[in-house]
């Protein structure tokens, strides 16, 4: 199922959110993670991206997040605003996979950068933006 959500709702989530493993780089201890983790309603990791035929991207990671408690609460009464079934997509890629031409339709092609202020990005880059290097 597709799902879209508000932006605001997903930056809420996005600034609501804390990274599922620690990171030293990020946290001053595993104590502060720990208890941030345990209070925080969000949790995000990155993941290495994939492409159509599920190989490695090199260099683009795919964040994954994780809701619960209030996040989940707002997800379900405030952020959906449409849903979507890609079944029909997920079932006409799986049989170009097995084919030797790429299609030229692929969903990741209609994927962006998410646009951010400056500042906000400052913000997450201290509590759940991938390190560059």
């Amino acid at each position: 199922m597709g799902i879209d959500i508000t932006r605001a709702g997903f930056e809420w989530a996005l600034e609501n959110a804390v990274l599922s493993a620690y990171d030293p780089n990020v946290h001053s201890s595993f104590d502060v993670w720990r208890s941030s983790l345990e209070r925080a309603p969000v949790r995000v990791q990155w993941d290495p991206e994939r492409d159509w035929r599920l190989g490695l991207v090199d260099g683009v990671r795919a964040i994954q997040i994780g809701l619960s408690g209030e996040a989940v609460e707002r997800y379900v009464n405030e952020w959906i605003t449409g849903m979507e079934d890609v079944t029909p997509i997920a079932r006409r890629i799986a049989v170009d996979a097995k084919g030797e031409i790429v299609p030229d339709n692929l969903p990741h092609k209609l994927e962006k950068a998410y646009p951010m202020d400056a500042s906000f990005e400052q913000k997450l880059s201290h509590t759940i933006l991938p390190r560059s290097g």
